[in-house]
């Protein structure tokens, strides 16, 4: 088979799998009902990906991949002050999640059923459980993290704010704006991990930063 065919094959199998994962009642589709959608055979999937659980993971950073995720994260932790930096992301993450919202939701709904749909959830879950720690550690380089809070509580923390059914809650249940949800977890966040100024250094060198403002 071509590099060309082989790449297409993948393509289409990604989007099989990911038009499955949006229709109502297809989350627990097998590989034949996946092989099927995307007009290939179990084979490909097993020749592209090894299993259902390597499909379902490539997925969902297929997502973010094509989404820019990682790109937007870079941005996010080149906006310079802690406030701004956390701001950022939860910026960022206001207005991608909607994007993968019915994926997820598939995906989140029956992770205690499926072990693979469980595995995919918790490989992504892992990656924003990562993108928080890197944050969380350009925060507390500033000597912006609040006093006395550790920077691995700090990520959960932030981790748990960011959370795909809060989201949901939010914005579906409770009619939130994607304005409204930047706007009120970015002050939650604010208030909870940030320190109202840069803490003292002890080594007598100055922060290799400048001046920030308090949270608002």
């Amino acid at each position: 088979m071509a590099f060309g065919d082989s790449e297409k094959t993948r393509r289409r199998l990604l989007d099989a799998t990911r038009e499955l994962l949006e229709s109502p009642g297809e989350s627990h589709a097998g590989l034949e009902r996946i092989a099927a959608r995307a007009g290939h055979s179990r084979q490909a999937i097993y020749r592209h990906f090894g299993s259902r659980a390597g499909l379902l993971k490539a997925v969902l950073a297929d997502i973010d991949e094509r989404g820019g995720a990682e790109a937007s994260v870079r941005k996010v932790l080149d906006a310079g002050d802690a406030r701004a930096v956390l701001d950022g992301l939860v910026a960022w993450w206001a207005g991608y999640v909607s994007g993968f919202a019915g994926v997820a939701r598939s995906v989140y709904a029956g992770r205690a059923s499926d072990p693979a749909l469980a595995a995919a959830w918790d490989d992504r879950m892992e990656a924003l459980l990562g993108v928080c720690r890197l944050v969380v550690d350009r925060c507390a380089d500033q000597g912006r993290l609040r006093a006395g809070l550790e920077r691995s509580v700090a990520t959960e923390m932030l981790w748990g704010m960011l959370s795909i059914p809060l989201w949901d809650q939010l914005t579906v249940d409770r009619g939130w704006s994607e304005a409204e949800y930047r706007e009120r977890i970015g002050s939650i966040a604010s208030v909870a991990l940030l320190s109202a100024r840069p803490a003292r250094r002890t080594d007598g060198l100055s922060p290799p930063y400048g001046p920030v403002k308090p949270p608002a």
